[in-house]
């Protein structure tokens, strides 16, 4: 398989968890359906809530900013993922291997 292809691939699939992601967020806390009071000014104590983002995109109805938000977060991850198996595929080369010792059998007469 080639390295595009293989990519491709995993961006697709984590394209597509991250929006089973949105599905699961707004399922599993219910109460993002009743969830009001939209402001501008920052509140940091809110911050641990940001995990909540894939939920409230979908109960809004952004799906194009849902959409997008998923096809980008999919290849930052298909990107991080591939990078972290080619370093280990690097550093596992350059590992010295043990050798084995062999052992003959022979037949004696």
């Amino acid at each position: 398989m080639t390295p595009a292809r293989s990519f491709a691939r995993l961006w697709l699939l984590f394209t597509l968890l991250t929006l089973a992601y949105a599905v699961g967020d707004l399922a599993l806390n219910p109460w993002l359906r009743f969830e009001g009071g939209f402001s501008m000014k920052p509140d940091f104590s809110r911050l641990p809530d940001l995990m909540h983002w894939g939920g409230r995109l979908y109960i809004n109805g952004a799906w194009y900013l849902l959409v997008c938000n998923a096809v980008f977060i999919g290849g930052m991850v298909a990107l991080a993922a591939l990078t972290v198996l080619a370093v280990y595929r690097v550093v596992r080369r350059r590992t010295p291997e043990v050798e084995r010792p062999s052992v003959r059998v022979s037949q004696s007469a």
